[in-house]
């Protein structure tokens, strides 16, 4: 049974195109960084 931390970090593992849009969208992540590429 896998926990709820352990599900998170495959999802994110498995779309990291996604977070790369969701990081270049959200101003307080992207802030400190330029934007990522896709």
């Amino acid at each position: 049974m896998l926990s709820e931390k352990k599900k998170k970090r495959n999802r994110r593992n498995r779309f990291p195109d996604l977070e790369k849009i969701s990081d270049r969208f959200n101003p307080n992540k992207s802030a400190h960084k330029p934007f990522p590429a896709f």
